[in-house]
């Protein structure tokens, strides 16, 4: 059952986007407690506005019922009946005050407001908790999670961290709390709808909406007096001495970025964390070519209305020019009628009736009834992207990244067709004909790597070698390349392999290669491998052998590994080229350059990147293309995305000036015609 509210028409459909959310420097979204403060502010309001409302009824009621009395009693009414009067007074006085209740009514105001109060403070005590956490959790305070066209609900604080998703409802009670296995009792009185079941909904609400499927923790944290500990079905009970540890318990598998992400989705719904909040309600669409129409739906009904007298009167001087035009032409001699009013109200009836007709037409309207639809803007394949960057395996072991899904849902022929990754890669990435080429061709190994080698009798390459300057996308390629294979996916940088002891490097080389042997057929790509596997020399020192023991044991892994039933290849991303080992180059043969993007590369980039803005961008692609020359695509992103802040920020245009300072802030200078 939903509460009763106005139903506004709206010209854009509802959405919970990222440029909603006010800018923030740290991990915090939002303030606790803020619908509390304004409950409280309402209650006090109220509180007053009785007081002063009641006091100023019952003293005009006793003004009344005094003058009354006297009256009567004063009167020359018999003594019975001047009795039954002044009975009569009195009891409707009784009677007002019972129906007004002041003193109760007042009492539950004070009480609301102590009880709302008291709410704030616990909600501002578990929020100075929460700022001890490490500084890899992030923390969303008042999380508004009311569904579409259902009642006001809220969630105190989410935490999203290396150990999940992590629920907490605030509790600042007095009294006595027993948490039995049927259920919670507070002073009594059976509060298990309240902090177990409302709890679990919410939370039900709040996976939906970001698209999370892994396990999440339900805490209720008591602030005050009443103290307790256990747990009922999902729902975790807690004091503030217990409350770190419940949030940071278990195993760190969430990556930083899926947390950032996370969070930034659940501050969407934090109207303290947002410049402005979607309606999520029931609301009548129009498209926006219609706003106009509906500003002056007022001159719709007038305009429709008078369409008929306007057609009668054309049909009429119509009749009266072809009677007169008949005469004249058949020569009956019969006089024509008002030949000259006939014509000119021909021509403006007419006139008027086709105006009337296009105006109505302009003016009507057919808004479509429609109820938003309350989902996070990332939250499609997030599961997927959780299992993909899972910082933890199955087996509880310490991994780089789990295996990827595919997200296409294709079968392997269809994988393997040439249309298809093609279609891939431009869908991730934009690239030139060239580079798109040679990536579909490994493409085509890598996915088809069964018949290739069955029926062509060949050995599969080693890898490939993504080189080029940096921020050109050489990371995102070899996701992309893992994702259209549907293999597991393994990311490595030079700090999660390299160690200063000597035999440590070796060690994590090899314990890559066979985390990713165990979920065959894999693909381990290394970022910045010079830095892993440099140019090999007279080991002199402890880090000198420790180099050479690094270049040796992933010589070992790229050559005996791909010769597995299923292969792991290996993708190593690199800026200097000529510093990486030349017996690695010779094993990882194919090489592929990723160059800075040409200018149509470039104006593609622009129109993808500054999509959600282009209507309020004043400087033409084309020449943002021509200006941004030399720049990758990381860049640009960054330009994109500095121009929206500064723009945001300003008069909500994204002028030149704007660019300038953006391009700048990239260390590229903004050179456009003044013309």
């Amino acid at each position: 059952m939903s509460q009763r509210r106005p139903t506004p028409t709206l010209f854009h459909v509802p959405r919970w986007t990222p440029d909603l959310l006010t800018p923030t420097s740290g991990r915090t979204y939002g303030s606790p407690g803020r619908h509390l403060e304004q409950t409280a502010e309402r209650a006090q309001r109220q509180f007053v506005t009785g007081i002063i409302v009641n006091a100023v009824v019952l003293t005009v009621a006793l003004a009344a019922v005094i003058i009354g009395v006297r009256w009567v009693y004063f009167s020359d009414l018999d003594v019975w009946p001047a009795r039954v009067a002044q009975t009569g007074i009195i009891a409707a006085f009784t009677i007002l005050y019972a129906t007004l209740k002041p003193i109760r009514r007042t009492r539950e105001l004070r009480n609301q407001r102590g009880r709302t109060l008291a709410g704030l403070e616990g909600e501002r005590r578990v929020a100075q908790l929460l700022e001890e956490l490490p500084a890899e959790y992030r923390i969303v305070h008042g999380v508004d999670i009311t569904w579409p066209d259902g009642y006001p609900e809220d969630i105190d604080h989410v935490i999203v961290g290396p150990t999940g998703l992590t629920l907490v409802d605030a509790k600042n009670w007095s009294g006595e709390i027993v948490i039995a296995e049927n259920g919670v009792l507070h002073n009594g009185q059976d509060v298990t709808h309240q902090v177990v079941d409302g709890t679990i909904r919410r939370a039900s609400q709040l996976t939906t909406y970001l698209g999370w499927e892994a396990p999440v923790r339900l805490i209720v944290c008591f602030t005050g007096q009443a103290r307790a500990t256990g747990a009922q079905r999902n729902v975790r009970f807690t004091d503030r001495n217990g409350l770190k540890e419940a949030i940071t318990a278990g195993d760190r598998a969430i990556h930083p970025d899926v947390v950032k992400e996370v969070a930034e989705d659940v501050a969407l719904l934090s109207p303290t964390a947002t410049t402005s909040e979607p309606w999520r309600h029931r609301f009548h669409y129009l498209p926006p070519s219609k706003q106009r129409a509906h500003q002056l739906r007022a001159l719709y009904w007038p305009a429709a209305t008078l369409r008929f007298p306007a057609g009668l009167a054309a049909v009429s001087g119509g009749g009266l020019t072809a009677y007169n035009a008949f005469h004249a032409l058949m020569g009956t001699g019969r006089q024509p009628i008002e030949p000259l009013l006939a014509g000119v109200g021909l021509v403006v009836a007419t006139g008027a009736t086709w105006g009337l007709h296009t105006l109505a037409q302009a003016l009507h309207r057919d808004p479509k009834p429609m109820l938003p639809t309350f989902r996070a803007p990332r939250a499609d394949g997030r599961s997927e992207r959780l299992r993909a960057t899972a910082l933890i395996g199955p087996d509880g072991q310490p991994r780089a990244h789990a295996k990827r899904v595919d997200h296409t849902g294709s079968s392997s022929t269809t994988r393997g067709d040439r249309a298809h990754l093609e279609r891939v890669f431009t869908e991730d990435l934009i690239l030139p004909p060239e580079t798109l080429e040679e990536l579909v061709t490994v493409q085509m190994l890598l996915t088809n790597s069964e018949e290739f080698t069955r029926e062509w009798g060949q050995e599969l390459p080693y890898g490939v070698i993504l080189h080029g300057p940096p921020g050109t996308g050489k990371t995102q390629i070899a996701r992309t390349m893992a994702k259209a294979a549907g293999f597991a996916f393994y990311a490595a940088k030079p700090s999660d392999l390299r160690d200063k002891y000597v035999g440590e490097s070796a060690k994590a080389i090899q314990a890559l290669y066979q985390q990713a042997r165990e979920n065959a057929p894999a693909l381990v790509f290394i970022d910045e491998i010079d830095a892993v596997a440099a140019k090999r020399g007279a080991a002199h020192d402890g880090a000198g052998q420790e180099a050479n023991h690094a270049v040796n044991q992933l010589l070992q892994e790229i050559d005996g590994l791909v010769k597995h039933d299923k292969p792991v290849f290996t993708i190593g991303a690199t800026n200097l080229l000529e510093n990486l080992d030349d017996a690695v180059k010779s094993r990882l043969a194919y090489q592929i350059l990723i160059d800075l993007p040409d200018r149509e590369a470039r104006e593609k980039m622009w129109r993808r990147f500054a999509q959600p803005y282009l209507d309020r961008l004043e400087v033409s692609v084309d020449e943002l293309a021509a200006a941004s020359e030399g720049m990758s695509g990381r860049d640009i992103r960054q330009v994109v995305t500095l121009a929206a802040q500064f723009g945001y920020a300003g008069d909500k245009k994204v002028t030149r000036r704007i660019l300038e300072r953006a391009f700048e802030r990239v260390g590229h200078t903004l050179e456009l015609p003044t013309h």
